[in-house]
């Protein structure tokens, strides 16, 4: 089993009792992860599946925190 393997194999376990997943990025690594996903049958709690340029962790918590919040709601500036 290769390090790429085992890497999906940690992520999984770290998300095997997420009520909801959002995968996205740039590359093909999420598509991958997705297939590991299905494999495991946590597919059904994969919320999104997008392809995204490179993003800042700043650009990625925005991201999360715009899905989950309720429309109408305003994101404090700067977060």
């Amino acid at each position: 089993m290769g390090h790429l393997a085992n890497y999906y194999d940690e992520v999984i376990s770290c998300i095997r009792a997420a009520e909801a997943i959002q995968l996205f990025g740039p590359g093909e690594a999420k598509g991958e992860l997705k297939k590991r996903i299905e494999r495991d049958k946590l597919d059904l709690r994969i919320t999104r599946f997008e392809t995204m340029d490179k993003m800042t962790e700043r650009q990625i918590s925005q991201k999360v925190r715009r899905h989950y919040l309720p429309s109408g709601v305003a994101l404090p500036p700067g977060r």
